[in-house]
């Protein structure tokens, strides 16, 4: 009896060995899958829901919003027209319609968020998930896993959205990508990042004084609504900070309901978004930062007087980390000559705005386009085949991303691609089907504009487009070697120093590979010292000819359009003898 008890005994605790190793996992299934709850996902899971698919959207934070509620971004980056016309309507526009404008507050855009979301039965919101990884069959994704309250789940569905800033997701399964500016010649980590700190101590009469000041301290670009204020440019150089690779730009302040104050100002540089060590250094950097930053304000900032740190954002606002390979990635050049794509899907018109990467560099606004469109391809990573991506993250470069990264753009696009995936799950077909289908296209735009998305034709030529320096230019802004700034004004008759012209140079024979020893001889007689002599010389050469540059007038300084010709041409020659 007692040797049958000890084998019982025996056999028990190897069972509960074996349950131990084998844990269940629980199977859900969805039509699609909506990855990251930032406002993104958000409008692409409405988007799919609306339409009657059963959608599963997926975060591991432990409430909605993103960017906007983690981050505190609460300051929205609109796109209008040159007509001003709201260029991003739909989804955004019914959000933007429930918050207090421009600012919001951090809560009103929360409880709206999860109200636009319980409206939509076929939304199931999953919150808390760790270990989000998408399962792979070849080309197409098939389910992901997840653990949810100590719970292995494994959720499956046709579709997938990836809408997490940095595209987690599309990175998991195997798309692939570019990091920061490595493609103009930058920093792999990209823009710097910022933490959003909140003040208390503004009182009514504060606020005014902020108000008036900054509507009177004659910068165009300064100014103040009832409940916003941006200004102050000048502390890129008067404030000095303590740590290193920190910077204080000029202010945007949003003021909430209840009288606090958030600040969007506070840089923290060389950064890599993608390791989350390196983004609890930059939140410590930023904590020490404050510790100088808040005296500083007092003394400095009119009606900031008896301000007090309150809190700051749980998550670093991060404006650049993956750019996907998508099968149309949009560029600079799409985006300042006003592109109107056939498989558009949204509308943008934000300025190509380029935070430094550096401590000491200003922002770069490359252009200010009128309006511009973003196509589907642009969302569908190269070598997936039911995978999508909308986040600031997609299929954007380094230069274009200065304007489609905004979050307005983005909740467009992602439900544009909602939309998108409707229609190819009705009619039995693949994205790639539905891209090259015009007719389907069609009914893809008429059926978001239905649901109250504005995508006109785009007939509004770019001025700059017909200038005689405009290949000069393009080439230059490929870069972010030029910049027209908010009134696209290039300085194109401008004198270019020296120094400027050398720094060019070396960075175009770097980006482009110029093999100079091909026409070393030519280029002796460049003489850094006469660069109008020299290249108007250069021009009587046979190894390059162009008219504007035999207007070139030898007695006077060398311009910047001179000069963005020569280089155009000169990249030009040396592409022909190398092929």
């Amino acid at each position: 009896m007692k040797k049958l008890l000890l084998i019982i005994l025996i056999v028990l605790s190897f069972l509960s060995l074996l349950g131990c190793n084998n844990e269940s996992v629980t199977e859900k299934e969805f039509d699609v899958i909506v990855i990251g709850t930032d406002p993104e996902g958000i409008a692409a899971a409405i988007s799919t829901a609306r339409n009657g698919l059963k959608t599963l959207l997926i975060d591991h934070r432990d409430s909605v919003g993103g960017l906007f509620t983690q981050g505190w971004l609460n300051f929205l980056d609109m796109n209008y027209d040159h007509e001003g016309t709201l260029l991003t309507q739909g989804i955004f526009l019914d959000f933007f319609n429930q918050i207090e404008g421009v600012a919001f507050d951090i809560q009103t855009a929360r409880s709206v968020f999860n109200e636009m979301i319980a409206q939509e039965d076929n939304i199931e919101l999953v919150l808390n998930a760790q270990e989000i990884t998408p399962v792979m069959h070849e080309r197409k994704a098939v389910a992901i896993s997840a653990r949810v309250n100590d719970t292995s789940y494994n959720y499956s569905a046709r579709y997938f959205i990836d809408a997490t800033q940095d595209g987690d997701i599309v990175a998991l399964a195997g798309g692939q990508y570019t990091l920061g500016q490595i493609s103009i010649g930058g920093p792999e980590y990209g823009m710097a990042v910022t933490q959003v700190f909140k003040i208390g101590g503004v009182q009514e009469e504060d606020w005014r004084e902020i108000r008036r000041y900054l509507n009177n301290d004659g910068d165009v670009n300064s100014g103040s609504t009832y409940n916003t204020a941006w200004g102050f440019p000048e502390l890129y150089h008067v404030y000095q900070a303590k740590n290193e690779n920190v910077q204080m730009r000029g202010l945007n302040i949003a003021r909430q309901s209840d009288g606090c104050i958030m600040i969007n100002a506070l840089q923290i540089f060389a950064i890599n978004p993608l390791v989350p060590a390196e983004l609890e250094k930059a939140q410590a950097i930023a904590l020490d930062e404050l510790e100088y930053i808040i005296p500083f304000l007092r003394e400095y900032i009119p009606g900031m007087n008896k301000i007090e740190l309150l809190s700051v954002a749980p998550e670093l606002y991060v404006r650049e980390s993956r750019h996907f390979i998508t099968e149309y990635i949009v560029t600079i050049d799409d985006v300042m000559e006003h592109r109107d794509f056939i498989s558009k899907i949204a509308l943008g018109s934000y300025p190509v705005d380029l935070q430094g990467t550096a401590p000491g560099e200003d922002v770069i606004i490359l252009g200010n386009p009128a309006l511009y469109s973003i196509p589907l391809e642009a969302t569908v990573p190269k070598g997936l085949d039911n995978i999508f991506i909308v986040s600031r993250s997609a299929g954007y470069d380094a230069l274009a991303h200065g304007s489609t990264r905004v979050v307005p753009i983005g909740m467009s696009v992602a439900e544009g691609v909602g939309q998108a995936v409707y229609l190819i799950d009705r009619e039995g077909i693949t994205i790639r089907d539905l891209i090259l289908s015009n007719e389907l296209i069609s009914q893809l735009q008429d059926d978001l504009t239905e649901h109250g998305a504005y995508l006109p034709e785009i007939n509004y030529p770019a001025k700059i487009a017909s200038h005689k320096y405009y290949n000069g230019v393009k080439l230059l802004w490929k870069y972010g070697l030029i910049q027209g700034r908010y009134d696209n004004n290039f300085r194109l008759e401008d004198t270019i120093s020296l120094s400027k012209f050398k720094t060019v140079f070396d960075h175009l024979k770097m980006m482009e590979g110029w093999e100079i020893e091909l026409i070393a001889e030519e280029l002796n007689i460049v003489s850094i010292n006469n660069l109008s002599k020299s290249l108007a010389s250069l021009n009587t050469k046979d190894f390059i000819e162009d008219s504007v540059l035999g207007d070139i007038d030898p007695l006077k300084p060398l311009n910047r359009g001179e000069a963005a010709m020569f280089f155009y041409l000169l990249n030009d020659t040396l592409a022909s003898l190398t092929r």
